[in-house]
């Protein structure tokens, strides 16, 4: 049997390869390999050196079943309200595997400067939404994938039903390079309220600011 990673929380943590870089190839700073189940990842930080324009094919999140061989399926994985920065040869989120994924949650995140922000091709009914995104480089790898589509036209990753309340900005960082958010930033105050997914510690930032009980959140 694949392993199996069950009801694991990863929070509140920075994931930090500046300077420099942790080599080419198909690693991340958070590589879940095996059948997830219920796997949550939340209010983290994942910043890559800004000096570093091309890492290859590395991921700062993969949320994985197996690379090789026969897997069970992983679901419900909740990938909400994280930070990621710099690679603009590299991935920022990426599922994949032989078993797929299917039901996870991917909200609140925002994501800049990155050759592909988010790579859903192994994904079944993945929800997707109210994400921010900036500065993506063309490489040759699109900047979203979900289904049978691969773009960098922010207007037809939309079309495919993700990222309806989302934004993306081509040219403009409003985001700092230790993730917190310029004002007038397109991700503040415009998220998803996830105070129904009933994950206690996700109700306060990565500093322990509560957010709000109800109204909107602030992505990442």
């Amino acid at each position: 049997a694949s392993p199996q990673i069950i009801n694991e929380s990863i929070y509140n943590n920075t994931f930090s390869s500046t300077p420099g870089t942790f080599g080419n190839g198909f690693n991340a700073f958070l590589f879940t390999e095996g059948a997830s189940q219920n796997l949550r990842v939340f209010n983290n930080l994942f910043i890559g050196d800004p000096t570093n324009v091309n890492y290859g094919r590395e991921m700062w999140l993969f949320v994985n079943t197996c690379n090789l061989g026969v897997c069970t399926n992983s679901t419900g994985a909740v990938v909400v309200n994280n930070t990621l920065l710099f690679s603009s040869g590299s991935f920022a989120i990426q599922t994949f595997g032989g078993g797929g994924n299917s039901g996870g949650i991917y909200e609140n995140n925002v994501m800049s400067n990155f050759a592909t922000f988010g790579d859903f091709r192994a994904s079944t009914t993945p929800t997707i939404d109210y994400n921010y995104y900036e500065i993506g480089f063309p490489t040759g790898n699109s900047f979203w994938y979900v289904g049978a589509t691969s773009t960098n036209d922010f207007p037809t990753w939309k079309g495919t039903g993700s990222d309806t309340h989302g934004f993306y900005s081509p040219s403009t960082s409003f985001v700092n390079n230790d993730g917190t958010l310029k004002a007038g930033a397109p991700a503040i105050n415009t998220g998803i309220n996830l105070t129904s997914l009933g994950i206690a510690a996700l109700n306060s930032d990565r500093n322990g600011a509560p957010r709000p009980v109800s109204g909107s959140w602030t992505m990442g």
